[in-house]
């Protein structure tokens, strides 16, 4: 059966854009360092404690190449870039945004049942599938919903399939466009030349984003 693929996007700072599309692959992260230090966590009311879920991998993305705050946060405003990327739809799941904490003695499906998903037709799914660790890493608090998130999560059973390197997991994806921020030329003139000539020995689009005269949006430039 051949494998139908979702397009989302990754917003991602200049640091490693060269590896990216050199590599066809991007970071997968364990959720130590996100924005929200509540993430993949698990709370036991009475012990007091709460602990970090270990051994996920984890890739985040979101539905648009246009929210302003993304690029604002996960760009170096606006500096950075865009990344269309194609991922097996199967994989792929949509946050789920709650004001509901995670505990060890919660209801984990009420949770995912009863919150605010916010996905493409395509995407949406049961998530009963998954193990209750990867269920976890699908909850997020509600304030967050701006980022319309979605993610693909790995355990140790999924790490034949990955990329592991100096320390780092990996998966392969598909990229097929570049959206290079609004203040993309303000970067030193040999980072942008390293990115424009990474994008087409990759075969890569590249498209340039600017500012709207209409409103306060953001538009590709014709």
């Amino acid at each position: 059966m051949a494998t139908r693929w979702t397009t989302l996007y990754k917003y991602v700072s200049l640091e490693y854009i060269e590896s990216i599309l050199d590599n066809h692959r991007l970071y997968l992260n364990d959720g130590l360092n996100f924005n929200d230090p509540f993430e993949i966590t698990i709370t036991d009311r009475d012990k007091k404690t709460i602990e970090h879920i270990d051994g996920l991998h984890i890739l985040s993305l979101t539905n648009s190449y246009q929210n302003k705050l993304i690029w604002s946060h996960y760009t170096k405003s606006h500096k950075g870039v865009c990344l269309t990327v194609k991922v097996p739809n199967s994989l792929v799941y949509p946050i789920c945004y709650t004001s509901k904490r995670v505990y060890t003695d919660s209801n984990i499906e009420q949770i995912l049942d009863t919150g605010k998903i916010r996905s493409k037709k395509s995407v949406r799914k049961s998530y009963s599938s998954l193990s209750p660790m990867k269920k976890i890493a699908f909850i997020k608090d509600r304030k967050w919903m701006y980022e319309n998130e979605y993610r693909v999560v790995f355990d140790y059973e999924d790490e034949p399939g990955l990329i592991f390197e100096d320390g780092k997991w990996f998966v392969p994806v598909k990229i097929t466009n570049i959206y290079l921020g609004v203040n993309f030329d303000r970067n030193d003139d040999e980072t942008k030349d390293k990115i424009i000539k990474a994008c087409k020995r990759n075969n890569v689009t590249i498209t340039q984003m600017v500012l709207s005269y209409d409103d306060y949006s953001l538009r590709i430039k014709r």
